[in-house]
């Protein structure tokens, strides 16, 4: 029921990471920060450049669909959420020197992919739960 009472002790790059499930209202953070993110990206590309993005999918539509693979559509679930939020919440403790909020601004780019996938796959529901009635049942 507490998301934070579920940790997990992870390896990256030799030393040992403390992760923990993110509660619903991180995993709502981290997914606003990403819409934030998404639109300020947005704005800045211009309506035109995106009329003529939405041209090209229109175009790609027409095509037969493809079945995606189970790494794209794991992808593209975790793109829903801003890896930064994810890696503030979800990294707890790691045996390192270098303090954890200087540490997680200085991340190379496999270890802080390594840590958010490893945070999203430890929160969100397993994809089989995902669309079905995956409601806890409340007992009296």
């Amino acid at each position: 029921m507490f998301a934070s009472a579920t940790k997990k002790t992870i390896t990256v790059d030799d030393i040992a990471v403390v992760i923990q499930k993110l509660s619903a209202r991180s995993l709502d953070k981290a997914n606003e920060a990403r819409q934030i993110a998404v639109g300020a990206v947005t704005k800045q590309l211009g309506a035109e450049f995106l009329r003529s993005i939405r041209e090209d999918r229109k175009d790609q539509k027409d095509d037969a669909p493809v079945e995606k693979t189970p790494e794209q559509k794991r992808k593209e679930r975790y793109a829903s959420y801003d890896r930064e939020t994810v890696l503030q919440m979800g990294v707890v403790e790691w045996d390192n020197p270098t303090p954890l909020r200087e540490g997680l601004a200085d991340l190379d780019e496999n270890a802080a992919t390594t840590l958010y996938e490893a945070i999203l796959e430890l929160s969100l529901p397993s994809e089989e739960l995902v669309g079905k009635d995956s409601k806890p049942s409340i007992s009296s």
